[in-house]
């Protein structure tokens, strides 16, 4: 299930995705995901590692407030919609996950966000609008701890909320953001986790995630010196496709494997191992410039992160049994080697 909170004007950050259909000049939290919103995003470094430890926070099953941060046009927005739309996918099953996004206005008080989210989780639990009275009058922590026990009694596992305050500061609602950190890391009845894509600088209780490059510009490279011999800083490669960028092109990668180097040469980059490196070969140093982009397997891995973080004993092996063999199924159906440790 999930509620879209309309704001009077679309609160909107910069365009991020460079391939698939064509974008806006400003990207609006979605209401619900595009046809392309998981496919065509194209994760950079530093949102690799940001999906990275949302995963892994999930995975945990504790809840917590993500802290999306960067300068106006790094792609905040369109990681929230990557995130929120894998959560939809997750929660395929009715009942089981509520799905809250709220795009706020620059007039916006940390009162109308409070209530706001209420009347959205008072329409998702089913308590209308003498739930969202109830709350407000509690205000808080107090509240959502109402709120959380009506959901768990409805039967939801799971409740995720989406604020993208675009290009309002959010350095006024660090207080609530902090009281709603510690709600979601001690609730026990649902799973409560809220994504937050701001300018300003997280609370200190917020775990912070960036998805802008270190820097736009073309990846540096670096000449070998001696054969078989690599600089220290030499980009270490994965087994997901990858790009760099020269002359202001993205160019793909190709014969792309795991724990290689980038070697860029007449317009096109490959990968060699160190054994294959001659002298003079112009490799990839750092991390400026280069972009990574999961196949779909990579990508369902975050969504076994969504399904399981629900507070229940069925999380813990249940769970866990259901994603191993999903994934070892996609194996199969992919004609690829299935080994067991």
């Amino acid at each position: 299930m999930a509620v879209q909170e309309h704001s009077p004007q679309p609160i909107s950050g910069g365009s991020f995705i460079e391939f698939g259909p064509p974008v806006a000049d400003r990207a609006a939290l979605e209401s619900a995901p595009g046809a392309g919103t998981i496919e065509f995003y194209l994760l950079t470094e530093a949102a690799h590692r940001s999906w990275a430890t949302v995963s892994a926070s999930l995975g945990s099953g504790a809840g917590a407030v993500f802290w999306i941060g960067g300068p106006s046009g790094a792609g905040k927005t369109h990681f929230l919609n990557y995130l929120m739309a894998l959560e939809e996918r997750a929660g395929a099953t009715k009942g089981r996950r509520a799905i809250v996004r709220l795009g706020l206005e620059a007039r916006a008080g940390a009162y109308d966000i409070e209530q706001r989210l209420f009347e959205s989780l008072a329409r998702e639990i089913g308590a209308g609008d003498a739930g969202a009275i109830l709350w407000r009058r509690l205000h808080g922590g107090e509240a959502l701890g109402v709120a959380f026990e009506q959901a768990h009694r409805v039967g939801l596992r799971a409740i995720s909320v989406a604020i993208d305050f675009g290009q309002t500061d959010a350095a006024a609602w660090n207080e609530y953001f902090a009281e709603l950190a510690v709600v979601a890391a001690r609730n026990l009845q649902v799973a409560f986790n809220v994504y937050v894509a701001a300018r300003t600088r997280p609370p200190v209780s917020a775990i912070a995630l960036e998805v802008a490059p270190a820097d736009g510009g073309d990846a540096i490279l670096r000449e070998v010196e001696q054969d078989k011999c690599a600089p220290e800083d030499f980009y270490s490669t994965t087994n997901h496709r990858t790009h760099v960028r020269q002359g202001q092109k993205w160019i793909e990668v190709e014969n792309q494997r795991m724990d290689a180097m980038i070697v860029v040469r007449d317009g096109r980059a490959n990968c060699l191992r160190l054994r294959d490196l001659r002298r003079g070969d112009a490799i990839v140093v750092g991390v400026r410039g280069i972009r990574v982009i999961p196949e779909s397997k990579e990508r369902d891995r975050l969504s076994f992160a969504f399904m399981s973080n629900g507070i229940s004993s069925e999380r813990q092996v249940e769970t866990a049994v259901r994603q191993t063999a999903a994934l070892v199924r996609h194996a199969i159906e992919e004609k690829q080697k299935v080994v067991a440790v």
